[in-house]
C-alpha cells in the first residue's frame, strides 16, 4: 500500500505515531506499507480517518495493481 506511506510520510508522522493515532499496533501499519497484509476494513477506515482522508485514498489505483 504505498500510498499509505505516501500519505504518512506527506504528514510527517512516523509508523508509530500512525498507528497510535489510529488505535492499531504498529505492525499493521508496517506490515500494509510493506505489501504483506492488507488490512481489515474497520481497520483502513480508522488508518484513514487518522490521515484525515478516505479509505479509497489508500488503496492502489487500477494502474498501480496491474503493474505489481
Amino acid at each position: 500500500m504505498e500510498n499509505l506511506r505516501r500519505i504518512r510520510e506527506e504528514r510527517g508522522l512516523s509508523q508509530r505515531a500512525l498507528a497510535d493515532r489510529a488505535g492499531v499496533v504498529k505492525s499493521t501499519i508496517y506490515e500494509a506499507e510493506a505489501g504483506r497484509h492488507i488490512p481489515r476494513i474497520q481497520t483502513l477506515e480508522k488508518v484513514a480517518d487518522a490521515l484525515g482522508v478516505e479509505i479509497v485514498d489508500l488503496l492502489p489505483t487500477r494502474k498501480e495493481s496491474a503493474d505489481a
